[in-house]
């Protein structure tokens, strides 16, 4: 999925602003959760990607509020062993979640989170998946804020609202 500008020009995030439910998503005392759908083993789009987050999580302007944000990993192929999940996130760094969603939740959640999940035509073992990064505040509810696009993550401008997200709670 690609979001276009009005002048055609491609555009990093689309600003959503509005609650979601997410049972499946423990509680956590974060205040932000950076959330990716990808599968365990997915190596050309989201081992780049989630080496990117574990890029952005440890880097020095991120240093100071790291322990306000979560990352979590949500896998997309309900024939995975659960703990492989957490295991493929933690791979990344040690910190990240991984977390196992039967088909059932998969499909509810699918419109919530514009996502866009199917087994490849060329590879059986393979999902063609949609490839954002989703921002999301835990306050007392949880509202996802934006939802960015990867190629490439615009880090500065993900970075950028994080900390906006951030101040806005303090």
């Amino acid at each position: 999925m690609l979001f276009i500008g009005q002048n055609g020009d491609k555009k990093e995030k689309i600003e959503v602003n509005q609650n979601v439910e997410v049972p499946w998503l423990t509680k956590s005392n974060k205040k932000v959760t950076l959330l990716f759908f990808g599968y365990v083993g997915c190596a050309d789009v989201c081992a780049p990607l989630l080496y990117d987050l574990q890029t952005l999580y440890r880097s020095e302007e991120l240093k100071e509020l790291k322990s306000e944000i979560e990352v979590v990993f949500i896998n997309l192929i309900p024939q995975m062993q659960p703990q492989s999940v957490d295991e493929f996130a933690k791979s990344f760094d040690m910190e990240f979640k991984g977390i196992y969603l039967s088909q059932k939740v998969l499909t509810r959640i699918e419109r919530e989170f514009r996502l866009f999940f199917s087994t490849s035509v060329f590879d059986t073992k393979a999902v063609n998946h949609t490839d954002h990064v989703y921002l999301i505040s835990n306050g007392r509810d949880r509202k996802l804020n934006a939802i960015y696009t990867t190629h490439p993550l615009d880090k500065e401008l993900l970075s950028k609202d994080i900390k906006t997200i951030l101040e806005y709670k303090h």
